[in-house]
């Protein structure tokens, strides 16, 4: 896989994501590539 942009939250703040579903973007945190989420509530986390 060829890892094209790393994003950050606030490149998803606005973002409106469905019931039970969610956004996963992958960004960098200390250092090292994670991969992360925004679910239907807002919140944003680490998988």
């Amino acid at each position: 896989m060829n890892l094209i942009i790393l994003h950050t939250d606030t490149d998803f703040v606005n973002a409106a994501v469905p019931s039970g579903q969610l956004l996963v973007f992958y960004a960098l945190s200390n250092g090292k590539i994670v991969k992360r989420y925004k679910d239907s509530n807002g919140n944003f986390g680490d998988m």
